[in-house]
């Protein structure tokens, strides 16, 4: 198991890679210009990112509740 320092820094290190992702991913390529049942991809991707940094968020919350109560 990581210490709960690396542990932190690795979860945030990972969503920010994520977020990062979106602006690159909006401003270099065409990969978001489409659209699914008449929402953009771009909307859909943004959405899932929230949930993504909220699921990691949860996640870790959870973790470090757990490392206190022990």
């Amino acid at each position: 198991m990581l210490p709960a320092k690396r542990n932190a820094l690795l979860k945030g290190g990972l969503v920010f890679g994520v977020f990062i992702l979106y602006p690159v991913l909006a401003t270099l390529t065409p990969v978001l210009d489409g659209t699914v049942g008449g929402v953009s991809v771009a909307y859909l991707v943004g959405f899932l990112e929230i949930m993504f940094g909220l699921a990691v968020a949860l996640t870790h919350t959870a973790a470090a509740n757990a490392r206190e109560r022990a």
